[in-house]
């Protein structure tokens, strides 16, 4: 588990990467999120090890650590708001958040109402089985 969670970090690291280097299609948009100094970012704070509440009452994990990251290279402050998954794209239509970061799947449908940067980390399947196992191959 600790190599997967480093895998994901550093996809994270590159996915990150990635987006800044990209041209600023809105800079009205960051002015104002700059003007406001906070980031409001949505997950569902419900997906472990992605996002989920701690014993602090706090949103940690994977998407968590992206979006800080996200905010920290923006120079804001990110503000953690966390939704039901099937009205978070409606949340940001209406402007309650300024981003998502919640392992959204990038479908046809859903870029038709919003925009997507890309993906920010690739997940395969994979079964495991012990060693011994009559189970050989798919």
């Amino acid at each position: 588990m600790n190599f997967t969670l480093k895998s994901l970090a550093a996809a994270a690291a590159v996915a990150i990467a990635a987006t800044f280097s990209m041209p600023v299609a809105h800079a009205d948009e960051l002015a104002t999120l700059q003007q406001s100094g906070e980031f409001r970012v949505a997950m569902t704070g419900q997906y472990p090890p992605f996002s989920f509440v701690n014993d602090q009452n706090e949103v940690v994990g994977f998407d968590a650590s992206t979006a800080a990251a996200i905010g920290e290279r923006l120079g804001l402050k990110t503000k953690i708001v966390t939704t039901p998954f099937d009205g978070i794209i409606a949340g940001l239509l209406a402007k309650k958040y300024d981003a998502i970061v919640a392992s959204m799947t990038i479908t046809p449908e859903r870029e038709k109402a919003v925009d997507f940067v890309g993906p920010y980390y690739h997940a395969g399947r994979t079964i495991v089985v012990k060693a011994d196992s009559a189970i050989q191959k798919l």
